[in-house]
């Protein structure tokens, strides 16, 4: 073969390249012109596949029906007016503006435990049956939210379930209340203080001093109430004039009234109803014990010493937690601190203590009297005898 000339190969490498150029040029071009537009995606495909997403979201984008508005209205409606509950302890007054009036009767009320008289200005909302109110006490912030329940048959009864604590409340429209009749200081004699127990063990009497009486009743004959026979426990208000005693309290949610003449001394009182029956009473006696209740209900809750170095909680169920502060107890015989689970039995007037310390087991044998808000325990091994007041 002849020898390419070296002109002739620079010429071959020209065409070569021209040949590449014009190819890349035409290949873009067509790349152009066929570029693909972009998809439409059918209305009736987008809605469809919105409303998957819905559904696999658990969304609910439906708006609330004309029923469920009139229902909402018709319960903030039904809740507006005055309520008590049945013992006449607590009420609610609802206005239309948001506003609530909240009474109390001796009633304990949360953070501050203790038991309260009077009224309290506050607001309320209403979230379907869902209420709120809000309202302070002695600068503390009381808040409450309750499920709210009309009985089908009854629109005046009211029942509020406190979603804290699950319990229920049923509340009366228009009730009366034994807030408003707390008698002025000064009222009552204050010989009648403390704790009366009837001897025949029907009725006993927890007088305060300041016009408020606890009343427990096992099968009483009372006069002048709507009942023959009254079995239960009862609060309400005394007052006294000269030797006139007048207790008011709700029952079956209609005001009672009890009427005697009375006289008093250290030991011993007698009523005299106005039918003349007389009822001796005596302090400190046990008197009624509702019917299924024991003395266990006197022990209840917790109780501490005037030094605060021993302590006690009594609980339902037989449990008990004993406290101590730098105290020798039985079998250990070492000052011990802190808090120590046990339980306890009653046999009569004869308190046992079973509990645990320090691995060894110690059991305590006491007599125990209540007198109001006063726990006496007498050690029956050593004869010690303790008073502890209701914390």
């Amino acid at each position: 073969m002849k020898k390419m000339t070296k002109s002739t190969k620079i010429i071959l490498c020209v065409i070569a390249a021209t040949l590449l150029l014009c190819a890349v040029i035409i290949g873009v071009s067509v790349g152009i012109n066929h570029k693909k537009e972009p998809e439409t995606t059918p209305l009736s495909q987008t809605q469809s596949s919105q409303e998957n997403t819905s559904s696999y979201f658990d969304i609910d984008s439906t708006e609330p029906s004309q029923s469920d508005a009139n229902d909402k209205t018709k319960l903030q409606s039904a809740i507006l007016g005055k309520w008590t509950d049945s013992a006449g302890m607590s009420g609610y007054e609802f206005f239309e503006n948001g506003k609530v009036t909240v009474t109390y009767f001796n009633l304990t009320v949360p953070i501050l435990n203790l038991p309260l008289s009077g009224t309290a200005d506050g607001t309320y909302t209403l979230d379907g049956e869902m209420l709120s109110v809000s309202y302070s006490i002695y600068s503390k912030a009381i808040n409450y939210h309750f499920y709210v329940s009309f009985d089908e048959s009854n629109t005046n009864q009211l029942k509020l379930t406190n979603q804290e604590d699950g319990k229920t409340s049923v509340y009366m429209r228009g009730a009366p209340s034994m807030a408003s009749e707390i008698p002025e200081s000064g009222k009552v004699d204050d010989e009648l203080t403390g704790t009366w127990g009837s001897a025949d063990a029907t009725i006993r009497y927890q007088f305060d001093g300041n016009g408020i009486v606890t009343m427990a009743f096992a099968k009483a004959e009372l006069p002048e109430a709507s009942r023959k026979e009254i079995s239960g426990s009862y609060t309400g208000v005394y007052v006294t004039e000269g030797n006139k005693l007048t207790i008011q309290f709700l029952l079956d949610g209609e005001r009672a009234t009890q009427s005697y003449s009375y006289s008093a001394s250290t030991k011993t009182l007698s009523l005299v109803d106005n039918k003349g029956n007389t009822i001796l009473f005596l302090r400190d006696g046990i008197g009624a014990l509702p019917e299924g209740t024991t003395r266990e209900e006197d022990l209840l809750g917790k109780w501490r010493d005037s030094t605060g170095s021993r302590g006690y909680r009594f609980m339902d169920g037989g449990l008990v937690e004993i406290t101590y502060v730098d105290i020798n107890i039985p079998v250990i015989n070492i000052p011990i601190n802190g808090s120590f689970r046990g339980t306890y039995d009653i046999d009569g007037d004869t308190l046992v203590l079973r509990y645990s310390a320090y691995t060894r087991t110690v059991t305590e044998r006491f007599s125990f009297s209540v007198s109001g808000n006063a726990l006496t325990l007498t050690n029956l091994d050593s004869g010690a005898e303790t008073t502890y007041t209701r914390a």
